[in-house]
């Protein structure tokens, strides 16, 4: 991953050892979480994490970052967000100021709760289309985030179980990957 450049959003939780994995490869992250503290920690141990301490729900929020990526010259090439439904309007505004800057093209993984699935919703496909259609330097990937069966009942991925999820996502460049399973809907924990 020589020459990588990471922006990674909402990171710091259960996508820490992701992001840590990230870091340890690129050469610069840019690493956006609500916790100056876990971005400390973070950052303590990756000394090419450049730490943004803000809500991506707030309405600041892509200027403050792209103000921030202008600053440090920094052009990500891959992007990795975790946006609740709250940040969706800046998750596509971001989406379209990334494009606007001239970056390189991006490979951009949009971590999904299971929700995505639910019958009646969007689907990821459709998602994929809209961003195809306005952002032609940046290929969108999915990874949808299911739940496991054992032993006849449900339960939800650990963190690590996520984390691995994600990074061979974006090892393989799936274009729409499932960590566990998202069906049958009505087996969900």
């Amino acid at each position: 991953m020589s020459g990588l450049v990471a922006l990674v959003i909402g990171g710091t939780g259960m996508l820490r050892q992701c992001t840590e994995a990230i870091a340890s490869k690129a050469t610069t992250t840019v690493l956006v979480a609500r916790s100056a503290r876990t971005l400390d920690e973070i950052t303590a141990a990756h000394s090419n994490v450049l730490p943004l301490p803000i809500d991506y729900s707030d309405d600041n929020f892509v200027p403050r970052l792209i103000d921030f990526l202008t600053k440090y010259n920094a052009k990500p090439n891959l992007c990795v967000f975790w946006m609740h439904e709250s940040g969706s309007e800046n998750k596509y505004r971001l989406m379209a100021e990334l494009e606007a800057m001239g970056a390189n093209a991006i490979d951009l993984y949009d971590v999904c709760s299971s929700s995505v699935a639910q019958p009646g919703r969007e689907g990821i496909q459709q998602q994929r289309q809209r961003v195809a259609a306005k952002c032609k330097h940046i290929t969108y990937h999915a990874v949808i985030l299911g739940f496991k069966t054992e032993n006849a009942r449900s339960r939800w991925l650990s963190d690590e179980e996520i984390s691995e999820g994600v990074l061979a996502a974006i090892d393989k460049q799936t274009d729409i990957a499932i960590v566990g399973q998202i069906e049958p809907w009505d087996c969900k924990p």
